[in-house]
């Protein structure tokens, strides 16, 4: 006689109720995430932009040169140095320091910046101010009948014989030792600026160099020279850039 097993019912439990907090609106909460990622990146930012550290005249790594660095060490290579095509990672590079001994010059970019730098150096080395000594002084002035060869700065025998006659009129009226005797050449008959300025600085110096002779008493502080070019305005007035003369003598007298 077969046996009949009854079941019983087995109860489910319901699942416990989930406690719920106060419930906030989507957009809200999307808000306040996008407020704490902006904030993290300006910290980031504010860390990446801090200044190098040292003192004036210093210079060490700051945040930024320091984190970078690892990252391109890590990347330089792929990261694999020594199996990239058999290559090892480029040798590292160093600043050469400044071979210049003088302070606060910078190396020159190339041999032109070098060569102008050095010549503006020596300018301003030697192009000191001075007061000058020819203020105050009564000035005389003689064009002379001195005629060059074209280009030239020979004197002829007329020419010498001008300045012979010049040199013993200033050794009987010159009777002061503090007067000034200044020799200007000018050169309108040579070829370009340039030429006309080094062949009127030769031809004053001939001059120069004559009365120099004739007049044992001049000295350097007494004898100027230079040369003006092919004359300009100042000097055509008085007939020496007009092919009179080359040689414009001044006087400077305290008298």
């Amino acid at each position: 006689m077969a046996c009949r097993r009854e079941y019983m019912p087995v109860s489910k439990k319901a699942p416990p109720k989930e406690e719920k907090g106060e419930s906030a609106p989507l957009w809200i909460i999307s808000f306040a995430d996008m407020i704490s990622l902006l904030m993290a990146f300006f910290v980031m930012l504010q860390t990446m932009a801090t200044p190098k550290g040292g003192g004036m005249g210093q210079t060490k790594p700051g945040v930024f040169e320091s984190t970078i660095s690892s990252f391109q060490d890590s990347i330089r290579c792929f990261g694999l140095p020594e199996l990239f095509n058999g290559k090892k990672g480029s040798p590292p590079r160093y600043a050469m320091s400044n071979p210049n001994k003088e302070k606060g010059v910078r190396p020159a970019a190339d041999g032109r910046e070098e060569k102008n730098r050095r010549i503006f150096n020596k300018l301003r080395n030697t192009a000191q101010p001075y007061q000058s000594s020819l203020n105050g002084r009564k000035p005389s002035y003689f064009p002379m009948p001195i005629i060059f060869p074209k280009a030239g700065d020979k004197l002829s025998a007329n020419s010498t014989a001008s300045l012979a006659d010049f040199a013993n009129t200033i050794r009987q009226t010159m009777v002061s030792e503090k007067d000034k005797i200044c020799v200007i050449g000018v050169a309108p008959d040579a070829r370009g600026t340039e030429q006309q300025w080094l062949v009127s600085e030769r031809r004053a110096g001939a001059v120069a160099a004559y009365l120099k002779n004739a007049l044992p008493n001049l000295t350097d502080d007494n004898l100027h020279w230079w040369g003006a070019g092919k004359g300009g305005q100042w000097i055509s007035t008085n007939n020496a850039s007009s092919g009179q003369s080359h040689i414009f003598i001044i006087i400077l007298s305290e008298r």
